[in-house]
């Protein structure tokens, strides 16, 4: 985990020196690693060592059943937003669906499960509601797994703030990254 955090770190700063306009990091966490106590040091080192602007990095934190469990998460959470690092929930809906994420931490993202998006061809009110709901909380919602038309143009007219998936793109080379940045192409 660490290492990855600091290759994608050292990589999107390789970027964001190239830009005039900063993308941000996403880097998807365990709840393993969460409760390390060590974890919180990692990532103030790795920010320090790098020189990783620190808004523009991103936790991701997949959603499950042991999320809960992990003894005080809100002060975990707390500490790591008052580093100015934001905090995303991914997987939202995919099988242990908590609206504590919703009401009681204070969350930047909600990544919307795959199978939420494709519920949306039988009821897409049932979309629009959730995505009001966690909008209430001045939170960004984030479509995962979307991949056809219909889904991406139904998503934008009901209100969602940013879409993921094959849709848009598909996983790619660094490299290839730099190259679609460069042509304003996301």
């Amino acid at each position: 985990g660490k290492w990855i955090l600091k290759k994608a770190c050292r990589e999107i700063k390789e970027i964001n020196n190239n830009l005039e306009e900063k993308i941000e990091l996403s880097v998807n966490i365990s709840q393993y690693q969460l409760q390390d106590k060590y974890f919180l040091k990692y990532i103030k080192d790795i920010i320090r060592e790098i020189k990783f602007e620190e808004q523009l990095l991103k936790i991701e934190v997949t959603e499950n059943e042991k999320m809960e469990s992990i003894e005080k998460i809100h002060d975990i959470f707390e500490e790591i937003k008052s580093m100015g690092i934001k905090i995303s929930i991914d997987d939202f809906g995919k099988g242990y669906n908590s609206i504590d994420y919703i009401k009681n931490y204070n969350i930047d993202e909600i990544k919307l499960d795959k199978s939420l998006i494709q519920y949306i061809n039988h009821n897409p009110l049932f979309i629009k509601n959730l995505v009001n709901m966690i909008h209430t909380t001045n939170t960004c919602v984030v479509a995962e797994g979307v991949e056809e038309e219909f889904e991406y143009k139904t998503l934008q007219k009901i209100g969602c703030d940013l879409v993921q998936g094959y849709y848009c793109y598909k996983p790619m080379e660094l490299n290839k990254l730099l190259e679609v940045v460069k042509e304003d192409a996301i």
